[in-house]
């Protein structure tokens, strides 16, 4: 891991309640690093907004050429 890459530590519960904000940190994020690292090795819950979330940083990613 290099100085400028992010890690972005996920909760127990990635769900509908929180996509909105969890979106919003994230997508800044991606536009301020080279590479983003997600860490869910906490997440006991994930809905499909939850899902849906993460698939579309990944896309984000895509977009932007950074490796996450």
């Amino acid at each position: 891991m290099d100085a400028e890459d992010q890690v972005f530590k996920l909760s127990e519960s990635v769900d509908i309640k929180q996509a909105n904000q969890l979106y919003c940190q994230l997508t800044e994020l991606i536009q301020q690093s080279d590479v983003l690292i997600i860490d869910s090795s906490q997440v006991q819950q994930i809905d499909a907004a939850g899902l849906q979330l993460l698939l579309a940083c990944q896309l984000e990613c895509s977009h932007q050429k950074c490796p996450c």
